[in-house]
Protein backbone atom coordinates (compact mmCIF):
# COMPACT_ATOMS: atom_id res chain seq x y z
CA UNK A 1 0.00 0.00 0.00
CA UNK A 2 1.11 3.56 -0.79
CA UNK A 3 -1.17 6.20 -0.40
CA UNK A 4 -1.45 8.84 -3.52
CA UNK A 5 -1.15 12.02 -2.69
CA UNK A 6 -2.66 15.13 -4.99
CA UNK A 7 -0.08 18.46 -4.38
CA UNK A 8 -1.38 21.54 -6.05
CA UNK A 9 0.47 24.54 -6.08
CA UNK A 10 0.25 27.48 -8.78
CA UNK A 11 3.80 28.47 -8.47
CA UNK A 12 6.30 25.94 -10.04
CA UNK A 13 9.27 25.96 -7.13
CA UNK A 14 6.63 25.90 -4.24
CA UNK A 15 5.38 22.66 -6.20
CA UNK A 16 8.51 21.19 -7.18
CA UNK A 17 9.76 21.61 -3.19
CA UNK A 18 6.07 19.79 -1.95
CA UNK A 19 6.03 17.16 -4.52
CA UNK A 20 9.84 16.35 -3.44
CA UNK A 21 8.87 16.51 0.41
CA UNK A 22 5.97 14.35 -0.09
CA UNK A 23 7.59 11.77 -2.71
CA UNK A 24 11.53 11.39 -1.57
CA UNK A 25 11.27 12.46 2.19
CA UNK A 26 8.03 10.97 2.79
CA UNK A 27 7.72 7.53 0.73
CA UNK A 28 4.10 8.49 -0.93
CA UNK A 29 3.09 8.60 -4.35
CA UNK A 30 2.06 11.63 -5.59
CA UNK A 31 0.38 13.28 -8.51
CA UNK A 32 0.97 17.50 -9.09
CA UNK A 33 -1.78 20.02 -10.34
CA UNK A 34 -0.44 23.51 -11.30
CA UNK A 35 -3.73 24.72 -11.11
CA UNK A 36 -7.46 24.39 -9.00
CA UNK A 37 -9.14 23.67 -12.25
CA UNK A 38 -6.41 20.97 -13.06
CA UNK A 39 -6.67 19.51 -9.68
CA UNK A 40 -10.60 19.54 -10.19
CA UNK A 41 -10.10 17.45 -13.48
CA UNK A 42 -7.84 14.92 -11.93
CA UNK A 43 -10.59 14.40 -9.01
CA UNK A 44 -13.27 13.86 -11.12
CA UNK A 45 -12.15 12.19 -13.78
CA UNK A 46 -11.73 8.51 -11.87
CA UNK A 47 -8.61 7.57 -13.55
CA UNK A 48 -6.38 5.71 -11.22
CA UNK A 49 -4.32 6.37 -9.46
CA UNK A 50 -7.04 8.07 -7.51
CA UNK A 51 -5.54 10.59 -4.84
CA UNK A 52 -6.44 9.56 -1.44
CA UNK A 53 -5.57 12.62 0.04
CA UNK A 54 -5.15 16.27 -1.55
CA UNK A 55 -2.20 18.80 -0.25
CA UNK A 56 -3.84 21.98 -1.38
CA UNK A 57 -2.59 25.96 -1.56
CA UNK A 58 -5.32 28.21 -0.84
CA UNK A 59 -3.64 31.34 -3.07
CA UNK A 60 -4.39 30.94 -6.38
CA UNK A 61 -5.47 33.03 -9.73
CA UNK A 62 -8.81 31.97 -11.05
CA UNK A 63 -10.14 29.21 -9.33
CA UNK A 64 -8.29 29.58 -5.59
CA UNK A 65 -8.36 26.42 -2.81
CA UNK A 66 -11.54 27.61 -1.39
CA UNK A 67 -12.99 27.15 -4.61
CA UNK A 68 -11.55 23.87 -5.29
CA UNK A 69 -12.48 22.92 -1.97
CA UNK A 70 -16.20 23.65 -2.47
CA UNK A 71 -16.29 22.33 -6.23
CA UNK A 72 -15.33 18.77 -4.79
CA UNK A 73 -17.32 18.32 -1.95
CA UNK A 74 -20.78 17.42 -3.24
CA UNK A 75 -18.75 14.82 -5.68
CA UNK A 76 -16.17 13.47 -3.09
CA UNK A 77 -17.31 14.26 0.47
CA UNK A 78 -14.82 12.00 2.37
CA UNK A 79 -11.69 13.13 -0.18
CA UNK A 80 -9.38 14.53 2.89
CA UNK A 81 -7.57 18.08 1.67
CA UNK A 82 -5.04 19.82 3.84
CA UNK A 83 -4.36 23.44 3.04
CA UNK A 84 -1.45 25.50 2.85
CA UNK A 85 -1.73 28.87 3.93
CA UNK A 86 0.50 32.10 4.24
CA UNK A 87 1.85 32.34 8.23
CA UNK A 88 -1.06 34.46 9.79
CA UNK A 89 -3.46 33.64 7.11
CA UNK A 90 -5.93 32.97 10.06
CA UNK A 91 -9.21 33.99 8.14
CA UNK A 92 -8.68 31.71 5.32
CA UNK A 93 -7.75 28.69 6.73
CA UNK A 94 -10.94 29.12 9.33
CA UNK A 95 -13.07 29.50 5.76
CA UNK A 96 -11.06 26.36 4.95
CA UNK A 97 -12.21 24.10 7.56
CA UNK A 98 -15.59 25.49 7.26
CA UNK A 99 -15.95 24.74 3.44
CA UNK A 100 -14.76 20.83 4.82
CA UNK A 101 -10.94 21.13 4.56
CA UNK A 102 -9.48 18.73 6.75
CA UNK A 103 -6.50 20.64 8.44
CA UNK A 104 -4.52 23.41 7.37
CA UNK A 105 -0.45 24.23 7.78
CA UNK A 106 1.23 27.63 7.34
CA UNK A 107 4.13 27.94 4.82
CA UNK A 108 6.83 26.85 5.03
CA UNK A 109 5.83 24.01 6.73
CA UNK A 110 8.48 22.00 8.73
CA UNK A 111 8.80 18.15 7.18
CA UNK A 112 7.75 16.66 10.56
CA UNK A 113 4.91 19.21 10.80
CA UNK A 114 3.46 17.91 7.46
CA UNK A 115 4.43 14.67 7.62
CA UNK A 116 2.35 14.34 11.19
CA UNK A 117 -0.75 15.60 9.87
CA UNK A 118 -0.44 13.44 6.38
CA UNK A 119 -0.29 10.43 8.75
CA UNK A 120 -3.44 11.63 11.08
CA UNK A 121 -5.82 12.22 8.39
CA UNK A 122 -4.92 9.36 6.54
CA UNK A 123 -5.34 7.18 9.59
CA UNK A 124 -9.03 9.13 10.29
CA UNK A 125 -9.65 8.52 6.76
CA UNK A 126 -8.65 4.16 7.00
CA UNK A 127 -10.54 4.55 10.69
CA UNK A 128 -13.62 5.92 9.43
CA UNK A 129 -14.03 3.95 6.18
CA UNK A 130 -13.53 0.56 8.50
CA UNK A 131 -16.19 1.53 11.03
CA UNK A 132 -18.45 2.45 8.09
CA UNK A 133 -17.85 -1.05 6.71
CA UNK A 134 -18.29 -2.49 10.31
CA UNK A 135 -21.67 -0.79 10.51
CA UNK A 136 -22.40 -2.32 6.70
CA UNK A 137 -21.63 -6.08 8.33
CA UNK A 138 -23.57 -5.46 11.02
CA UNK A 139 -26.64 -3.96 9.37
CA UNK A 140 -26.80 -6.32 6.59
CA UNK A 141 -25.72 -3.84 3.50
CA UNK A 142 -22.19 -4.87 2.65
CA UNK A 143 -21.70 -4.44 -1.25
CA UNK A 144 -19.98 -6.42 -4.20
CA UNK A 145 -18.29 -3.02 -4.29
CA UNK A 146 -16.84 -4.21 -0.70
CA UNK A 147 -14.85 -7.47 -2.55
CA UNK A 148 -11.61 -7.09 -3.40
CA UNK A 149 -11.24 -8.34 -6.78
CA UNK A 150 -9.39 -7.92 -9.61
CA UNK A 151 -9.13 -11.79 -10.93
CA UNK A 152 -10.65 -12.78 -14.22
CA UNK A 153 -12.15 -15.56 -12.54
CA UNK A 154 -13.28 -13.91 -9.13
CA UNK A 155 -14.89 -11.32 -11.00
CA UNK A 156 -17.11 -13.47 -13.00
CA UNK A 157 -18.12 -15.11 -9.43
CA UNK A 158 -19.02 -11.46 -8.67
CA UNK A 159 -21.22 -11.27 -11.35
CA UNK A 160 -23.14 -14.11 -10.91
CA UNK A 161 -23.50 -13.31 -7.53
CA UNK A 162 -25.02 -10.12 -8.24
CA UNK A 163 -26.99 -11.50 -10.84
CA UNK A 164 -29.01 -13.54 -8.60
CA UNK A 165 -29.19 -11.29 -5.47
CA UNK A 166 -32.74 -10.70 -5.21
CA UNK A 167 -33.54 -13.97 -6.43
CA UNK A 168 -34.57 -16.39 -3.88
CA UNK A 169 -33.05 -19.55 -5.63
CA UNK A 170 -31.01 -21.16 -3.35
CA UNK A 171 -27.07 -21.00 -3.97
CA UNK A 172 -24.03 -22.82 -3.29
CA UNK A 173 -21.28 -20.95 -2.29
CA UNK A 174 -17.73 -23.87 -2.79
CA UNK A 175 -14.57 -23.07 -2.05
CA UNK A 176 -11.98 -23.97 0.16
CA UNK A 177 -11.69 -22.50 4.15
CA UNK A 178 -10.53 -19.20 4.49
CA UNK A 179 -11.75 -18.17 0.72
CA UNK A 180 -14.36 -15.71 2.08
CA UNK A 181 -17.64 -18.08 1.46
CA UNK A 182 -19.41 -16.07 4.14
CA UNK A 183 -18.14 -12.58 2.95
CA UNK A 184 -19.52 -13.21 -0.04
CA UNK A 185 -23.14 -14.55 0.91
CA UNK A 186 -23.39 -11.03 2.87
CA UNK A 187 -22.69 -9.03 -0.40
CA UNK A 188 -25.08 -10.93 -1.52
CA UNK A 189 -27.47 -10.52 0.94
CA UNK A 190 -26.87 -6.69 0.83
CA UNK A 191 -27.09 -6.05 -2.41
CA UNK A 192 -30.82 -7.70 -2.18
CA UNK A 193 -34.34 -6.93 -1.60
CA UNK A 194 -33.54 -8.57 1.57
CA UNK A 195 -30.69 -6.19 3.01
CA UNK A 196 -30.74 -5.26 6.69
CA UNK A 197 -32.90 -8.06 7.65
CA UNK A 198 -31.45 -10.89 9.17
CA UNK A 199 -28.36 -12.99 8.41
CA UNK A 200 -28.29 -16.15 10.21
CA UNK A 201 -25.68 -18.22 10.32
CA UNK A 202 -25.84 -21.66 11.12
CA UNK A 203 -23.29 -24.32 11.23
CA UNK A 204 -24.68 -27.91 9.57
CA UNK A 205 -21.91 -29.68 11.84
CA UNK A 206 -23.35 -28.45 14.88
CA UNK A 207 -27.10 -29.81 13.54
CA UNK A 208 -25.92 -33.04 12.91
CA UNK A 209 -24.10 -33.06 16.87
CA UNK A 210 -27.08 -31.24 18.72
CA UNK A 211 -31.25 -31.39 18.35
CA UNK A 212 -30.84 -30.07 14.94
CA UNK A 213 -34.14 -30.34 14.38
CA UNK A 214 -35.70 -28.09 17.12
CA UNK A 215 -32.56 -26.05 16.54
CA UNK A 216 -33.44 -25.74 12.74
CA UNK A 217 -37.40 -25.53 12.95
CA UNK A 218 -38.38 -24.00 16.14
CA UNK A 219 -39.94 -26.21 18.78
CA UNK A 220 -43.07 -25.94 20.35
CA UNK A 221 -44.78 -27.22 23.78
CA UNK A 222 -48.70 -27.84 24.19
CA UNK A 223 -50.24 -25.84 26.84
CA UNK A 224 -53.65 -25.37 27.31
CA UNK A 225 -55.65 -23.75 24.99
CA UNK A 226 -52.44 -23.30 22.52
CA UNK A 227 -48.93 -24.19 22.68
CA UNK A 228 -45.94 -22.26 23.41
CA UNK A 229 -42.03 -21.85 21.84
CA UNK A 230 -39.39 -24.11 23.84
CA UNK A 231 -37.07 -23.10 21.07
CA UNK A 232 -37.31 -20.20 18.38
CA UNK A 233 -35.39 -21.90 15.84
CA UNK A 234 -32.93 -20.77 12.87
CA UNK A 235 -35.87 -20.73 10.27
CA UNK A 236 -37.83 -17.98 12.35
CA UNK A 237 -34.67 -15.72 13.21
CA UNK A 238 -34.22 -15.87 9.64
CA UNK A 239 -37.23 -14.47 8.75
CA UNK A 240 -37.33 -12.01 5.81
CA UNK A 241 -33.36 -12.67 5.48
CA UNK A 242 -31.10 -15.14 4.81
CA UNK A 243 -30.28 -18.19 6.37
CA UNK A 244 -26.45 -19.34 5.77
CA UNK A 245 -25.64 -22.58 6.24
CA UNK A 246 -22.10 -23.70 6.59
CA UNK A 247 -20.83 -27.09 6.21
CA UNK A 248 -24.00 -28.18 4.40
CA UNK A 249 -22.55 -31.56 3.28
CA UNK A 250 -22.56 -32.65 7.03
CA UNK A 251 -26.39 -31.58 7.30
CA UNK A 252 -28.20 -35.12 8.07
CA UNK A 253 -30.63 -36.51 5.75
CA UNK A 254 -33.21 -36.38 7.53
CA UNK A 255 -33.01 -32.56 8.11
CA UNK A 256 -31.89 -31.73 4.38
CA UNK A 257 -35.02 -33.85 3.22
CA UNK A 258 -37.56 -31.37 5.61
CA UNK A 259 -35.71 -28.46 4.33
CA UNK A 260 -36.32 -29.65 1.04
CA UNK A 261 -39.82 -29.39 1.23
CA UNK A 262 -40.16 -26.02 3.41
CA UNK A 263 -38.03 -24.57 0.29
CA UNK A 264 -40.50 -26.13 -2.05
CA UNK A 265 -43.79 -25.53 -0.01
CA UNK A 266 -42.43 -22.48 1.18
CA UNK A 267 -43.72 -23.19 4.72
CA UNK A 268 -42.56 -24.95 7.37
CA UNK A 269 -43.74 -26.83 10.62
CA UNK A 270 -41.90 -26.51 14.28
CA UNK A 271 -41.56 -29.40 16.47
CA UNK A 272 -44.45 -30.11 18.56
CA UNK A 273 -46.62 -27.76 16.56
CA UNK A 274 -49.86 -28.63 14.96
CA UNK A 275 -49.63 -25.94 12.52
CA UNK A 276 -47.17 -24.80 9.71
CA UNK A 277 -45.75 -21.31 9.35
CA UNK A 278 -44.98 -18.94 6.43
CA UNK A 279 -41.16 -20.02 5.21
CA UNK A 280 -40.09 -16.50 3.44
CA UNK A 281 -36.16 -16.49 3.51
CA UNK A 282 -33.42 -16.52 1.04
CA UNK A 283 -31.12 -20.01 1.68
CA UNK A 284 -27.64 -19.51 1.03
CA UNK A 285 -25.36 -22.91 1.77
CA UNK A 286 -21.83 -23.41 2.08
CA UNK A 287 -19.56 -26.15 1.29
CA UNK A 288 -15.49 -27.13 0.98
CA UNK A 289 -16.70 -29.58 -1.64
CA UNK A 290 -18.08 -28.55 -5.41
CA UNK A 291 -21.34 -29.72 -6.30
CA UNK A 292 -19.84 -32.85 -7.99
CA UNK A 293 -18.15 -34.32 -4.48
CA UNK A 294 -21.27 -33.72 -2.87
CA UNK A 295 -22.22 -37.64 -2.71
CA UNK A 296 -24.95 -38.95 -0.35
CA UNK A 297 -26.99 -35.97 -0.16
CA UNK A 298 -31.12 -36.33 -0.52
CA UNK A 299 -31.56 -36.25 -3.87
CA UNK A 300 -34.43 -33.43 -4.06
CA UNK A 301 -31.81 -31.04 -1.75
CA UNK A 302 -28.94 -31.86 -3.75
CA UNK A 303 -30.43 -31.00 -7.58
CA UNK A 304 -31.77 -27.40 -5.05
CA UNK A 305 -28.24 -26.52 -4.76
CA UNK A 306 -27.09 -27.48 -8.31
CA UNK A 307 -29.37 -24.84 -9.52
CA UNK A 308 -27.17 -21.90 -8.88
CA UNK A 309 -23.64 -22.65 -7.79
CA UNK A 310 -20.75 -20.45 -7.05
CA UNK A 311 -17.41 -21.17 -6.67
CA UNK A 312 -14.36 -19.36 -5.08
CA UNK A 313 -11.13 -19.67 -6.03
CA UNK A 314 -8.62 -20.24 -3.78
CA UNK A 315 -6.37 -17.24 -2.72
CA UNK A 316 -3.37 -19.47 -4.88
CA UNK A 317 -5.69 -19.14 -8.22
CA UNK A 318 -6.00 -15.26 -7.57
CA UNK A 319 -2.41 -14.68 -7.28
CA UNK A 320 -3.04 -10.48 -9.13
CA UNK A 321 -5.79 -10.16 -6.33
CA UNK A 322 -2.99 -10.47 -3.23
CA UNK A 323 -1.73 -6.57 -3.62
CA UNK A 324 -4.91 -5.57 -3.44
CA UNK A 325 -5.70 -7.23 -0.49
CA UNK A 326 -2.78 -6.77 1.11
CA UNK A 327 -3.27 -2.87 0.58
CA UNK A 328 -6.86 -3.35 1.78
CA UNK A 329 -5.55 -5.45 5.25
CA UNK A 330 -2.64 -3.03 5.73
CA UNK A 331 -5.09 0.12 5.69
CA UNK A 332 -7.14 -1.60 8.02
CA UNK A 333 -5.19 -2.80 11.00
CA UNK A 334 -2.56 0.16 10.29
CA UNK A 335 -5.19 2.60 11.14
CA UNK A 336 -7.09 0.45 13.73
CA UNK A 337 -3.58 -0.39 15.88
CA UNK A 338 -2.21 3.47 15.05
CA UNK A 339 0.45 2.39 13.32
CA UNK A 340 1.44 4.76 10.62
CA UNK A 341 2.49 2.55 7.66
CA UNK A 342 2.92 3.40 4.27
CA UNK A 343 2.93 0.45 2.39
CA UNK A 344 5.00 -2.90 2.02
CA UNK A 345 8.15 -2.58 -0.20
CA UNK A 346 8.28 -4.07 -3.70
CA UNK A 347 10.69 -7.00 -2.05
CA UNK A 348 7.63 -7.89 0.53
CA UNK A 349 4.83 -7.82 -1.67
CA UNK A 350 6.85 -10.23 -4.53
CA UNK A 351 7.58 -12.38 -1.26
CA UNK A 352 3.38 -12.44 -0.10
CA UNK A 353 2.83 -13.22 -4.07
CA UNK A 354 4.94 -15.95 -3.73
CA UNK A 355 3.70 -18.12 -0.57
CA UNK A 356 1.20 -21.04 -1.24
CA UNK A 357 -1.65 -19.77 1.25
CA UNK A 358 -3.16 -22.56 2.18
CA UNK A 359 -5.38 -20.33 4.58
CA UNK A 360 -6.31 -18.25 1.64
CA UNK A 361 -7.81 -14.43 2.21
CA UNK A 362 -8.13 -15.30 6.21
CA UNK A 363 -4.31 -16.16 6.44
CA UNK A 364 -3.57 -13.54 4.47
CA UNK A 365 -5.46 -11.30 6.76
CA UNK A 366 -4.27 -12.76 9.93
CA UNK A 367 -0.53 -12.47 8.21
CA UNK A 368 -0.94 -8.62 7.61
CA UNK A 369 -2.20 -7.88 11.55
CA UNK A 370 0.74 -9.92 12.68
CA UNK A 371 3.81 -8.37 10.16
CA UNK A 372 1.81 -5.11 11.01
CA UNK A 373 2.22 -5.39 14.80
CA UNK A 374 5.99 -6.49 14.71
CA UNK A 375 7.16 -3.91 12.06
CA UNK A 376 9.37 -1.02 13.56
CA UNK A 377 9.59 0.60 9.94
CA UNK A 378 7.35 3.11 7.90
CA UNK A 379 7.25 -0.21 5.52
CA UNK A 380 6.67 -3.38 5.65
CA UNK A 381 9.79 -5.47 4.86
CA UNK A 382 10.36 -9.23 4.25
CA UNK A 383 11.84 -9.54 7.68
CA UNK A 384 8.50 -8.45 9.05
CA UNK A 385 6.91 -11.89 7.49
CA UNK A 386 10.19 -13.78 8.87
CA UNK A 387 7.37 -16.11 10.87
CA UNK A 388 5.88 -16.95 7.98
CA UNK A 389 9.25 -19.64 7.15
CA UNK A 390 9.39 -20.18 10.74
CA UNK A 391 5.58 -21.50 10.74
CA UNK A 392 5.78 -23.39 7.25
CA UNK A 393 9.29 -24.96 8.76
CA UNK A 394 8.07 -26.14 11.89
CA UNK A 395 4.78 -27.45 10.38
CA UNK A 396 7.03 -29.53 8.11
CA UNK A 397 9.77 -30.60 11.05
CA UNK A 398 6.32 -31.73 12.71
CA UNK A 399 5.01 -33.71 9.56
CA UNK A 400 8.74 -35.00 8.75
CA UNK A 401 9.63 -35.85 11.82
CA UNK A 402 6.49 -37.48 13.84
CA UNK A 403 7.88 -40.53 16.26
CA UNK A 404 7.28 -44.03 15.01
CA UNK A 405 4.37 -43.98 18.23
CA UNK A 406 2.64 -41.32 16.49
CA UNK A 407 2.08 -42.42 12.53
CA UNK A 408 -0.46 -43.89 11.19
CA UNK A 409 -0.68 -47.85 10.65
CA UNK A 410 -3.06 -49.71 9.34
CA UNK A 411 -1.81 -52.88 9.28
CA UNK A 412 -0.41 -54.55 13.15
CA UNK A 413 2.58 -56.28 13.79
CA UNK A 414 0.90 -60.03 11.87
CA UNK A 415 0.28 -58.16 8.97
CA UNK A 416 -3.65 -58.26 9.22
CA UNK A 417 -5.46 -55.22 8.67
CA UNK A 418 -6.96 -52.90 11.79
CA UNK A 419 -10.14 -52.47 12.59
CA UNK A 420 -12.22 -49.11 12.01
CA UNK A 421 -12.05 -48.09 15.35
CA UNK A 422 -8.26 -48.57 16.34
CA UNK A 423 -7.85 -46.92 13.36
CA UNK A 424 -9.98 -43.90 14.02
CA UNK A 425 -8.17 -43.93 17.71
CA UNK A 426 -5.13 -44.12 16.25
CA UNK A 427 -5.71 -40.94 14.02
CA UNK A 428 -7.29 -39.12 16.76
CA UNK A 429 -4.03 -39.26 18.92
CA UNK A 430 -1.85 -38.32 15.47
CA UNK A 431 -4.21 -35.17 15.41
CA UNK A 432 -3.82 -34.06 19.33
CA UNK A 433 -0.10 -34.72 19.04
CA UNK A 434 0.34 -32.42 15.26
CA UNK A 435 -1.84 -29.51 17.83
CA UNK A 436 -0.15 -29.94 21.33
CA UNK A 437 -3.25 -31.52 22.78
CA UNK A 438 -5.60 -28.70 21.73
CA UNK A 439 -8.92 -30.33 21.20
CA UNK A 440 -10.19 -26.66 18.62
CA UNK A 441 -7.35 -27.41 16.35
CA UNK A 442 -7.31 -31.11 16.36
CA UNK A 443 -11.10 -31.85 15.82
CA UNK A 444 -11.16 -29.20 13.13
CA UNK A 445 -8.24 -31.02 11.42
CA UNK A 446 -10.40 -34.59 11.85
CA UNK A 447 -13.38 -32.74 10.55
CA UNK A 448 -15.61 -33.15 13.87
CA UNK A 449 -17.28 -31.21 16.27
CA UNK A 450 -15.31 -30.82 19.82
CA UNK A 451 -17.86 -31.75 21.78
CA UNK A 452 -17.62 -35.62 19.41
CA UNK A 453 -14.05 -35.07 19.88
CA UNK A 454 -14.19 -35.30 23.84
CA UNK A 455 -17.20 -38.03 23.84
CA UNK A 456 -14.74 -40.09 21.40
CA UNK A 457 -11.80 -39.37 23.78
CA UNK A 458 -13.67 -40.52 26.86
CA UNK A 459 -14.48 -43.26 24.80
CA UNK A 460 -11.63 -44.43 23.75
CA UNK A 461 -10.04 -43.22 27.16
CA UNK A 462 -7.09 -41.45 25.19
CA UNK A 463 -5.65 -38.77 27.81
CA UNK A 464 -4.88 -35.41 26.85
CA UNK A 465 -3.39 -32.64 29.61
CA UNK A 466 -6.00 -30.77 31.13
CA UNK A 467 -4.22 -27.30 30.74
CA UNK A 468 -4.58 -27.41 26.66
CA UNK A 469 -8.27 -28.62 27.19
CA UNK A 470 -9.15 -25.71 28.92
CA UNK A 471 -7.11 -23.44 26.39
CA UNK A 472 -9.43 -25.31 23.60
CA UNK A 473 -12.77 -24.20 25.98
CA UNK A 474 -11.58 -20.62 26.59
CA UNK A 475 -10.43 -19.81 22.61
CA UNK A 476 -14.11 -21.64 21.84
Amino acid sequence: MTYTILVVDDEPTQLRLAEHAVSEKLHYHVLTASSGQQALDIVLSGREPRPDLILLDLSMPGMNGLDVIRAIRPFKPDLPIIVLTMYGDLEKAVASIKAGASDFLAKPVPLDRLRLSLQNVLRLKDLTRQVAQLQRISNGQVQFSDVVAQNEAMRRMVELGRNAADSDVPVLLSGESGAGREFFARAMHGSSRRAGRPFVVVSCLALAEERGEAVLFGEEKPVQGGSQPVMLGKLREARGGVLYLTGVERLPAVLQARLYDAIQSRSFMPMGAGFSEPMDMRVICASEREPARLEGMHEGFRALLDQYPIRLPALRERREDISLLADHFLRQYAAEEGRSLNGLTPQALEMLRGQPWPGNVRQLQKTLHRAILGCSGDHLEPRDFAFLNAVAESAGERLAYLPVAQTLRIVDEKGRLMDLHTLEAELIRIALYMHHDCISRAARDLGIGRSTLYRKLQEMNIPIREEQAALSVAKG
